[in-house]
């Protein structure tokens, strides 16, 4: 099975509890304004990448789990539900970033609570901006759908960090506006 991904950071301290393996899908059907991934909105393009493989590496990974966010995870419902079947199977958590609301998540993912344990939720708003306990905007909601995690322990996840590769890229990332937060 394939899922599309805009990019892979197997190491981020800013998407959730812990050091995350991060997936960024591909495909988005909402216009956010101020949107932090424009590129990764296209509905074509992207990396097709075969969802046990990447099962695989997270669940080998030294992480604490799986991030998904996007693009618009739920686009693609089959291959995320079978990825995050796969990491809980292996015993690592699941953080999810969707920008529909927890009804319409419901809908689309039935037994939400096998598969995340965190869940983000709601589009995104520059106007409401916000960077704390995993929320972009305030407006969005955050789930706690286990009890894996507290919400002192997402308060402590860095609002922005700058990764910076082997080959002298960089890439910024997580939900704050852009001020160091350290990590």
């Amino acid at each position: 099975m394939i899922l599309l991904v805009y990019a892979v950071e197997p190491r981020s301290a800013a998407n959730g509890p812990g050091v995350r393996y991060c997936v960024w899908t591909q495909g988005c059907d909402r216009s956010c304004v101020g949107c932090c991934n424009p590129r990764a909105r296209a509905l074509a393009g992207g990396r097709r990448m075969d969802v046990r493989s990447l099962a695989r590496a997270v669940l080998h990974s030294n992480c604490e789990g799986l991030t998904l966010t996007g693009g618009e995870p739920l686009l693609q419902p089959t291959p995320v539900l079978r990825l995050m079947r796969l990491v809980r199977l292996g015993k690592k958590s699941v953080v999810l970033f969707t920008g529909r609301s927890l009804t319409q998540v419901r809908r689309r993912v039935p037994g939400l609570g096998l598969y995340v344990d965190v869940l983000v939720c709601g589009p995104y708003d520059a106007k409401k901006p916000d960077g704390q306990g995993l929320r972009a905007s305030g407006n969005q909601s955050v789930v706690l759908v286990t009890n894996r995690y507290t919400r002192a322990d997402l308060d402590r996840v860095p609002a922005v960090e700058y990764i910076i590769h082997k080959d002298g890229s960089y890439v910024r990332t997580g939900t704050g506006d852009g001020r160091w937060a350290g990590c």
